[in-house]
């Protein structure tokens, strides 16, 4: 539990900067709609990963119940920071968005959930 405000530091990190390259390329989706679409699913997850290394290569126990929390945390911040700055922008209801944007959250989840996974068959090994 003491992760938690790391935790929050890398879900705003994970969303700022797929959010900071979408708006540099936005010309690019006004043209290219499903390559902005691809590069924007690619850099989030890439994101995603880096931060999701970052948290755990610091975990020695309790993997499942950070993998599950640090998920939790990603996604929450990610739907949040979407409906302060993306949604009022992009004109759209609820059920628009979760439809082409927000459900692509929870591939964030899903790695680290695969992780802590890892990490717990790595040490029944040991």
């Amino acid at each position: 539990m003491k992760k938690i405000p790391k935790a929050i530091v890398f879900g705003a990190l994970t969303w700022a900067i797929p959010f900071g390259i979408g708006f540099l390329l936005f010309q690019v989706m006004l043209t290219y709609k499903i390559f902005y679409k691809t590069i924007m699913l690619l850099t989030g997850s890439a994101a995603g990963i880096f931060f999701s290394i970052l948290y755990f290569k610091e975990l020695d126990a309790d993997f499942l119940k950070e993998s599950i929390i640090f998920g939790l945390i990603i996604f929450a911040i990610n739907i949040g920071l979407d409906m302060i700055f993306l949604l009022p922008l992009m004109y759209w209801d609820i059920s628009a968005y979760f439809l082409e944007i927000g459900l692509r959250y929870l591939n964030i989840m899903i790695f680290c959930f695969g992780i802590g996974q890892i990490l717990i068959l790595k040490n029944v090994e040991k």
